[in-house]
């Protein structure tokens, strides 16, 4: 099985927390935030296969049940931050939000 980088993981929770940040100010895709949970714990669990024994200390697990956009999208921009690729902090942009590309 392929291992998964944590620049695809960045990206993933990227796009995570777009789609969340949407829902959240439209109201739109608001069934969605079942799988949304699903995936952001998936890379939570992928990242603590690695070997990545901070992850899961920093990063809970959501319910798939409980969890809303809201929820959602700040932990994914935050995991997203932790996995922030060192050359793209060094430059420009001061937090997630200003990751825009």
């Amino acid at each position: 099985m392929k291992q998964v980088g944590s620049d695809t993981i960045y990206a993933l929770l990227k796009e995570i927390k777009a789609v969340a940040m949407n829902a959240s100010l439209t109201g739109a895709l608001e069934d969605s935030s079942r799988a949304l949970a699903e995936m952001y714990n998936r890379c939570v669990d992928t990242l603590e296969e690695q070997g990545d024994r901070l992850v899961g200390s920093l990063f809970p697990q959501l319910d798939p049940d409980e969890a809303n956009m809201d929820e959602i999208g700040a932990l994914a921009s935050l995991l997203a931050q932790y996995l922030r690729p060192k050359e793209q902090s060094s430059t420009g942009g001061s937090g997630p939000l200003d990751d825009e590309e």
